[in-house]
């Protein structure tokens, strides 16, 4: 499947402007320095704040099970399941390591800013993506999510976000329906992490908005698939939801 002419051209021009140097595998490693060097005194850090106590220590210390959520509100406002497979995973690898702990939440962190860095690729030339992923990974906001372990939901969130955004426009450029599933997985997974993911269908209208449609990329059979993975994504939330 051809590209649009206007991908085309962005493509070509930021190919033009970027240094031959700065290609993005050089791009993530210099983001994964950057990250690295930033963070690695978190890894000394014992439990932060009171989520860490109350949501990460009882993992541990296992004791009388939390009370359910009473409405499916609450299950889907306060489940975050994503966020607590991946402490049951931690405790798993590291047990009360933890060093192992914070050193998730430095990776996972890691991942989301090279998601960052791959979206921003495909609007942006090397540079510019490269400044932008750098400005996500390194901002001060970002501080408390990586260094508290419970802040954890919103490292995952920007993770799967981005990288369901990232799979939307490579599906928009080269089609395939596992990429397309990715991509309903990935935001699905956002969801699972910290409700505020519900946002992406905005982000997904904005850019197709700003994009247009210039080449008929809409046919009605890539309107329902695109419908289909809707339908999948929102099953899969309610249902982790409901469990």
């Amino acid at each position: 499947m051809s590209r649009p002419p206007r991908e085309k051209n962005n493509r070509a021009a930021a190919a033009a402007e970027a240094p031959a140097w700065l290609t993005l595998g050089r791009a993530a490693l210099i983001l994964a320095l950057c990250v690295g060097v930033f963070y690695a005194d978190s890894l000394h850090s014992s439990f932060v704040g009171f989520d860490d106590n109350t949501i990460v220590a009882p993992l541990l210390n296992p004791g009388p099970p939390a009370p359910q959520p009473e409405t499916f509100v609450d299950a889907f406002v306060f489940g975050r399941k994503m966020r607590l497979w991946s402490h049951q995973l931690d405790v798993r690898l590291y047990g009360g390591n933890l060093r192992g702990h914070h050193l998730s939440n430095v990776a996972y962190h890691l991942l989301a800013s090279e998601a960052a860095l791959l979206a921003a690729s495909r609007l942006l030339p090397p540079p510019a993506a490269l400044a932008a992923a750098l400005f996500f990974a390194l901002h001060p906001l970002q501080t408390e999510s990586a260094a508290f372990l419970a802040g954890r939901r919103d490292l995952l969130m920007g993770l799967f976000y981005l990288a369901a955004f990232w799979l939307w426009m490579r599906w928009r450029d080269r089609g395939g329906r596992m990429t397309l599933a990715g991509c309903a997985a990935a935001a699905a997974a956002g969801v699972l992490s910290k409700p505020t993911a519900v946002s992406f269908p905005l982000m997904i209208a904005a850019y197709e908005a700003w994009r247009g449609d210039p080449d008929g990329y809409w046919t009605p059979k890539r309107r329902a698939w695109a419908a289909a993975a809707a339908a999948a994504c929102t099953a899969v939330v309610v249902w982790a939801a409901l469990t």
